[in-house]
């Protein structure tokens, strides 16, 4: 009785180290798959950025350096300052990491960002995460009738607490209204710019052409329509509402110690 009551612990001891011996094996074929999209992705970055920063030093035109600087600041921060104006040339990158620029680049010859020649050269079918916000009203029609709008309309707005509150529903109605859940508008917005890069055949898609719109991109809306009008705003990266890293929010002051916070 007790050598056979041993022989069944041991079973079952060798059971229990065979179940552990596989789970073992699976943690370390899923660490390995994951390690491997890691590098997968890392080498494609490295070879975009490479490839972009041949365009850049290969490029004369670039927009002006105060564009460039905020660019280049929003892009890394995700902030910008009261003080910052945001003027025709400055643009947004997705899907394009700033280390993976940074170490692949000389910046010296190329510049701090892919120049916007460069990012004009990719083909909408060539790298499906590459997308740029441009803000350039010459180039926006749509820009520069909805900056026409605000300004027309900022001579009724009394008190700051107007003008921002009017600005927000202008911006929200304008970029896809309100969204239940931050899926949903995601789901729209990879919808809306797919078909957008189709229709323009450009990575680059003018901002006052987005019928919808990330908190992101309202919030650079917001701030280009607030500097029209002097309404001091600025934009702090983080949105309450969104757990997404490219999430933004503007902050308007009233007076001297009092905010509102748009997202």
């Amino acid at each position: 009785m007790y050598s056979s009551g041993g022989a069944e612990a041991e079973s079952e001891s060798e059971s229990e180290r065979n179940r552990m011996g596989d789970d073992k094996e699976e943690q370390g074929s899923s660490f390995k798959s994951w390690a491997k999209q890691t590098e997968e992705s890392y080498q494609l970055q490295l070879a975009l950025a490479l490839r972009l920063s041949s365009h850049s030093a290969s490029s004369s035109d670039h927009p002006s350096s105060s564009a460039q600087t905020l660019t280049h600041r929003f892009w890394v921060d995700g902030c910008l300052q009261y003080s910052d104006k945001i003027i025709d040339g400055f643009y947004l990158i997705h899907g394009m990491d700033v280390y993976t620029w940074t170490i692949s680049t000389d910046l010296q010859n190329v510049g701090m960002i892919p120049s916007f020649e460069s990012l004009m050269s990719i083909e909408p079918s060539d790298d499906l995460s590459i997308l740029v916000v441009a803000v350039d009203k010459s180039r926006d029609p749509g820009l520069r009738e909805l900056q026409n709008r605000v300004a027309s309309l900022s001579n009724n707005w009394i008190t700051t607490k107007d003008a921002t509150d009017q600005l927000a529903n202008l911006v929200c109605n304008r970029m896809g209204g309100g969204s239940l859940t931050e899926e949903n508008l995601g789901t729209r917005w990879k919808e809306c710019t797919q078909l957008l890069k189709s229709c323009l055949h450009s990575v680059i898609l003018p901002i006052g052409s987005l019928p919808i719109g990330l908190c992101v991109h309202r919030a650079l809306l917001f701030k280009v329509l607030a500097d029209l009008i002097n309404l001091p705003c600025r934009i702090a990266k983080g949105c309450k509402y969104c757990r997404k890293d490219v999430g933004a929010s503007c902050i308007v002051q009233f007076g001297s110690d009092r905010w509102k916070c748009f997202h």
